[in-house]
């Protein structure tokens, strides 16, 4: 939209109810130059490209002090924040802390509501216990993390989303007056939508790259070993085996239902990904099918994975049939993945 001097970019998810996601002031009259710049914010779907370049290499650490134990491997993770610390093309990341704020501002309210005043996202360190709506509401003391993205004077609340209730992402209200009790801890990771002013482009030797490792266990932290520390643990495929042969994985993979919830996931986006790369003309046509059947099978054997840890939860009687369904996942996705990288096209 055109404002006087001013370019403004909405986006709407329902062609109903638009939200203002960039404005810039016009530096020059041309028309065709103008579109050059929309065109090169907004007009083409940089999102797909970045979430198809990652979300391949996992990484298992039972020793995680931060209880994350399997995750997608990123980026070399530094300091306290463990799980937050990803260099995305779309966000800022910078860290706070709250103990040298209190002199600057005269509650931890004002300070949550200046930045979100200044399109400012908090990652907030919360305690549970004073949160209604959660498990731990009134019964227990316990530290997570939430996202505060908004705030309403009249109501005199916060908007939260985070995990509650039965570990499920929940969107919920803070009032004002609870927030000194309910912010645990001092530590902040602040969130600012920033767009990278360089295209970012799918790049299949990447994807490559990143497959290769997945599939034969390689440490992926070792490529930026140069920026942080290397990230010692287990990655790719060999996963499987770490969980499902030691007495550590098994303890967790019995108990935890986020490794296999993760297994799952990390499944279901490479179906994404193989839609996306056959689309773009990345993938051998004579095989098309046969890999989207191969990653269907994938997809249902992680699910049928993640259903019986589920219901192990409740009965504990399912540790062989889990193990077994393990084996099973993983042997599907070596052969997929080895067929995958053999039909790509440059």
């Amino acid at each position: 939209v055109k404002r006087q001097n001013r370019i403004e970019a909405y986006i709407s998810y329902d062609n109903m109810h638009f939200s203002l996601i960039k404005e810039t002031e016009m530096k020059c009259a041309l028309h065709e130059q103008l579109n050059i710049e929309i065109e090169l914010f907004y007009g083409n779907n940089q999102y797909l490209p970045w979430k198809y370049m990652n979300y391949i290499q996992l990484f298992y650490k039972p020793q995680d002090w931060n209880t994350v134990y399997l995750d997608y491997f990123m980026f070399p993770r530094k300091g306290w924040d463990a799980s937050y610390n990803y260099a995305c093309n779309f966000l800022d990341t910078e860290y706070d802390s709250l103990k040298y704020n209190q002199g600057l501002y005269p509650s931890v309210k004002e300070y949550m509501k200046s930045n979100l005043h200044n399109g400012v996202y908090l990652n907030l360190p919360m305690d549970e216990y004073y949160l209604v709506g959660s498990k731990n509401y009134n019964r227990k003391h316990n530290f997570h993390y939430n996202l505060v993205y908004g705030y309403d004077d009249i109501e005199e609340v916060f908007y939260f989303v985070g995990y509650k209730k039965l570990g499920k992402l929940s969107w919920f209200t803070l009032p004002y007056s609870s927030c000194e009790d309910s912010i645990f801890g001092e530590n902040v990771v602040k969130y600012r939508y920033n767009v990278n002013t360089i295209e970012l482009k799918f790049d299949i030797d990447v994807v490559i790259q990143m497959l290769q490792d997945y599939l034969t266990g390689a440490d992926s932290s070792k490529r930026m070993g140069n920026l942080l520390s290397q990230e010692d643990g287990c990655y790719g495929l060999n996963v499987f085996k770490e969980i499902g042969t030691t007495e550590r994985g098994r303890e967790l993979l019995f108990s935890d239902n986020r490794l296999t919830y993760v297994l799952f996931e990390h499944c279901s986006i490479m179906k994404e990904r193989l839609k996306y790369m056959i689309e773009e003309g990345y993938i051998d046509t004579n095989v098309e099918n046969q890999l989207l059947e191969q990653c269907n099978s994938m997809v249902n054997a992680a699910e049928k994975l993640k259903n019986v840890v589920i219901k192990n939860s409740f009965v504990y009687t399912y540790c062989d049939k889990i193990i077994q369904y393990l084996d099973e996942l993983y042997e599907i996705e070596k052969e997929f993945y080895t067929n995958l990288l053999h039909h790509i096209c440059k």
